[in-house]
């Protein structure tokens, strides 16, 4: 099992002790989808920790696949987050690009990317997906 299934079963498990260690110590930064950035890897456990218990019940994050270039000590995971709002479940694809430390075993620095299922295109509204826009 390599570093990303890590993160995510610790997680899970809300075992923040052990998140922490997944983390590289010094040299970390975790970029949100709002390019908002974490510099510190007990700051970005403490913001975790925080938010994990507010998430409703049924809350996952899921794992659907990561793949690893260790020539590159890079990973990329493939996850999606499943929530619920207003009653509804709803899924949320993402991706995450992790940079490594050179021994793979360490996670650097973390870059997320969301998709928004149901969402407009703030470029372009609705033709920039393809449909027609009333005059």
């Amino acid at each position: 099992m390599g570093v990303v299934e890590d993160y995510v079963r610790y997680y899970r498990e809300h075992d923040w002790p052990s998140l922490t260690q997944v983390f590289a110590e010094g040299d970390f930064e975790r970029m949100g989808p709002y390019c908002d950035v974490i510099a510190d890897r007990d700051e970005y456990v403490a913001f975790l920790a925080r938010v994990a218990p507010t998430m409703n019940e049924g809350y996952e994050l899921r794992l659907d696949r990561a793949v690893y270039n260790e020539a590159e000590h890079v990973a990329f995971a493939q996850m999606t987050e499943h929530y619920q709002v207003d009653g509804t479940f709803k899924d949320v694809p993402e991706l995450i690009l992790f940079d490594l430390t050179d021994d793979d075993r360490h996670i650097r620095r973390m870059r997320l990317y969301l998709q928004q299922p149901g969402g407009v295109a703030p470029v372009g509204g609705k033709a920039a997906m393809g449909e027609p826009v009333d005059a």
